[in-house]
């Protein structure tokens, strides 16, 4: 690990702060950053909190690179990621407005790309690529797919897509560590640097690894399925993540009450989607498609 100076490591949950201890016990050669997001996110010292770990990490970082982290270098970096994340939502309403205009696998794949190359190289090249989808979007005559939406942790499975675009689906959303929750919410541009930080990460939609109360999640969820026209839902989580299976019992409650379809798996991270669980997703698209003939 030599090419690394500093390896940080965000508390989102509890496998992350294993991962933690582990890297702090065996990788001697880096520095090592723990970031410990606050949990309740409705207590009235959240905001305090997390500017305090904010303020904590930047002054470590300045301590390991020797450099100043000043405000107006913050502040061009809030603006950059605002850029980004403003590409990103448009480039989900696009495929949510016309599923043609690029397909699921390949949004999936821009996501996760979006996470790790350089900052203003994917600003440049999201921008580029909404202003060019937009231009090229011809309207189809063929039905209109059902519209599926995603719900879960870190989806690393962009073949999901793959199967639900066979069946006459698309996703029109997704609830994701890796899609929409990454990019929701911007950082606003008007508040010191450290303080609209945190102010972003407390309203930001949230996992269930965060509490914001006990409704929040469903609530978040319902409004989604609203806006997006939401046909049916599939919860795709990891195996043994236990924040996800604790929320799921009363999320499957409340789209069931308010007559949403649902559909849950399990997968395994590196693995690509079996047969069965192929199987599942065909039935619960052909479920959808007959469900409309129905009504």
């Amino acid at each position: 690990m030599d090419f690394l100076d500093v390896m940080a490591f965000p508390h989102s949950c509890d496998t992350m702060q294993r991962l933690s201890d582990i890297w702090r016990l065996n990788i001697k050669n880096t520095v090592h950053l723990d970031l410990l997001f606050p949990v309740h996110l409705k207590s009235e010292a959240a905001q305090d909190y997390m500017e305090a770990v904010l303020e904590r990490f930047r002054k470590g970082m300045e301590q390991v690179f020797q450099v100043d982290i000043s405000k107006d270098a913050m502040q061009n970096a809030i603006s950059l990621m605002n850029r980004i994340r403003a590409s990103l939502t448009a480039l989900y309403k696009l495929r949510a407005a016309h599923s043609a205009s690029i397909s699921g696998s390949d949004l999936s794949h821009v996501v996760q790309g979006a996470m790790i190359l350089d900052r203003l190289e994917v600003a440049d090249k999201l921008e580029a690529l909404v202003s060019a989808l937009k231009g090229t979007h011809t309207p189809t005559r063929t039905a209109p797919a059902k519209r599926v939406l995603l719900s879960g942790g870190v989806c690393l499975h962009p073949d999901i897509h793959t199967i639900i675009e066979e069946q006459g689906g698309a996703v029109a959303w997704d609830d994701l560590c890796t899609g929409s929750r990454y990019f929701d919410v911007q950082v606003p541009e008007d508040l010191p640097p450290i303080p609209a930080i945190a102010k972003r990460f407390l309203n930001r939609a949230i996992c269930p690894a965060k509490h914001g109360g006990t409704t929040r999640r469903g609530g978040d969820l319902l409004k989604l399925i609203s806006t997006h026209r939401i046909d049916g839902v599939i919860f795709l989580f990891l195996k043994f993540c236990d924040p996800h299976g604790f929320d799921y019992p009363d999320l499957k409650t409340a789209l069931e009450t308010a007559g949403i379809p649902t559909l849950f798996l399990e997968v395994e991270t590196g693995k690509p989607v079996d047969g069965p669980t192929r199987t599942r997703v065909e039935t619960f698209l052909q479920i959808l498609n007959q469900r409309e003939a129905a009504l």
